[in-house]
């Protein structure tokens, strides 16, 4: 048993680790496709004080003008909560590949300590919430997703907040438990539609289950859930989501999807094998309970068969804290039903379910793993390694044995280069600020990283010979999908020079925060990328 001075010690040292790992070379890299866009509506946002696609010079469009804007060229392709966030950030701190992720790592940060929170408060046990932040803290999906200038932290920092507020009610705290479900869950639909729904559902589910055994806690459910429509009916009709994304619901491929991410759940997230645990402890009890009565119908019985007969196991959990539970192991296979019908299928979907699966595990394991050596010799291999999920997948799935926390600390800690910081170093030593650059991607990093004209050739094919642009790239220098090479049209090309330039050989998905997708090294590799300058005569 810890005392005082220990716990905080311990304490202070996860805080530490923590911020290291959110914080250290945290605008080494620069942004992605994804963060770039979030980026430049915020800075459009310290302008215009709302999310213009378009400052006069550029435009930020995935699938061309209208289609994820209105007629005022406003963004609204998505809700706006990370982009005020990141404007927030650069209007305080400046703009920079470290002020745009800056409010999110730290959000990641206040996320790990209401975790903390959360756990000792619903639990009341000291090692149960270090062994739960210890899994959080050291998953690298988490960590790269805080380390975006995306909604992910955004959206964990909700749900622990939801979670709290569901415990809130189930205490009989009405108004407070009322404010600390509703405002949560509002976050996260102004942060993504999706992940606002497996929250609603699970809440009303409870509202009926429970209506009987706590007192007003199904009106103070409704009074929760209607508030959260209510806060979403601003962005519903002036955006009108469903003109824009109307294909966003499909049924088929449904069974693929959601066994794609119980795969990704299990490889990047907590081994199956984990969670599934109560359920072979509850077998092997089963079992041991039969063997029990027939050693009394043969009239023999030993001392500790009659004890584990006589305890009828381990107590369950009362009240609140077995509500709770039931509630957090609730949050897991509806998000996953209502992942399977969303037709884009992504791993950051799954970043919601991280804190909820932490808990549960460190529940699990206190609960469950009765030998303090050998619990502790699984949250370690749980730590630094996979090893555990191939428990349940014994050939991976395609899977191979990493030891993930360690190659990225090597990450974060030895600097990055990559084809896109090649190409954003020969464009800020080579263009002009008042030059355009044709390319046939949106590539939101160049415009974010050097200033210049970006024009996507897909969204404007024809070409003004009385403006031809100072440059055309033969291909994407973010995009994330390698397409067909292209170059000035035939009746301008002897206007052009090709300037070929060695970039680094790295994956196009680099960048990304999907573990599987990251490249945590920098490529010993190069390759050709080719830049088309116009002649000073052209």
């Amino acid at each position: 048993m810890l005392d005082g001075w220990r716990k905080k010690t311990v304490a202070t040292v996860i805080l530490a680790a923590s911020f290291f790992l959110l914080f250290c070379n945290l605008g080494d890299r620069l942004l992605w496709l994804d963060e770039a866009e979030t980026a430049l509506l915020a800075v459009n946002i310290t302008e215009f004080g709302i999310p213009k696609a378009t400052d006069g010079k550029n435009y930020v469009t995935l699938y061309g003008r209208g289609n994820d804007t209105n007629g005022n060229d406003v963004w609204t392709w998505s809700p706006w909560a990370d982009e005020y966030v990141a404007a927030a950030s650069f209007a305080a701190l400046g703009t920079s590949a470290f002020t745009a992720r800056f409010p999110f790592a730290l959000f990641g940060l206040v996320s790990i300590v209401m975790f903390a929170f959360l756990a000792r408060k619903v639990f009341g046990n000291f090692e149960l919430t270090v062994v739960g932040v210890l899994l959080f803290m050291s998953n690298v999906g988490f960590l790269l997703h805080a380390r975006q200038c995306r909604y992910y932290a955004l959206v964990v920092f909700a749900q622990l907040w939801f979670m709290y507020g569901f415990h809130q009610l189930i205490e009989k705290r009405g108004l407070p438990g009322i404010i600390n479900t509703f405002l949560p869950l509002a976050m996260q639909f102004y942060c993504n539609y999706v992940l606002v729904l497996p929250g609603m559902l699970v809440l009303a589910l409870w509202g009926v289950i429970l209506v009987k055994k706590v007192p007003g806690f199904f009106k103070n459910v409704v009074v929760s859930g209607s508030l959260v429509c209510l806060s979403a009916l601003p962005w519903l009709v002036y955006a009108k989501p469903w003109t824009l994304q109307a294909g966003g619901i499909r049924f088929d491929g449904f069974w693929k999807r959601s066994l794609t991410y119980i795969d990704e759940m299990n490889f990047y997230i907590m081994p199956i094998a984990i969670l599934a645990l109560p359920l072979l402890v509850a077998i092997f009890s089963r079992v041991l309970r039969k063997k029990a009565r027939k050693e009394i119908g043969d009239g023999v019985i030993r001392g500790k068969t009659r004890r584990r007969l006589e305890s009828g196991g381990s107590s369950p959990a009362g009240g609140a804290e077995q509500y709770f539970t039931a509630f957090l192991w609730g949050l897991i296979p509806v998000n996953i039903m209502v992942l399977g019908i969303v037709s884009i299928r992504s791993f950051r979907y799954l970043v919601p379910l991280m804190p909820v699966v932490f808990l549960l595990s460190a529940v699990i394991m206190s609960k469950k793993v009765k030998y303090p050596v050998l619990r502790w010799i699984i949250v370690l291999i749980l730590c630094f390694s996979n090893i555990l999920s191939f428990v349940a997948v014994p050939f991976g799935s395609g899977h191979r044995m990493e030891f993930p926390i360690i190659s990225y600390v090597g990450d974060i800690t030895s600097k990055y280069d990559n084809a896109l910081k090649d190409i954003v170093a020969f464009f800020r030593a080579n263009a002009s600020p008042d030059d355009t650059v044709f390319t046939p991607d949106p590539d939101f990093p160049l415009i974010f990283h050097t200033g210049l004209k970006i024009v996507d050739i897909r969204m404007n094919p024809g070409v003004d010979l009385k403006q031809l642009p100072e440059w055309v790239l033969s291909e994407s220098a973010s995009g994330l999908l390698k397409m067909d090479k292209v170059a000035p049209p035939e009746q301008v090309r002897d206007r052009y020079e090709p300037i070929i330039l060695k970039v680094r050989d790295n994956d196009r998905n680099d960048n990304r925060p999907d573990p599987y997708f990251h490249s945590f090294r920098t490529s010993s590799g190069f390759r050709d990328f080719i830049i088309y300058r116009r002649n000073q005569d052209g």
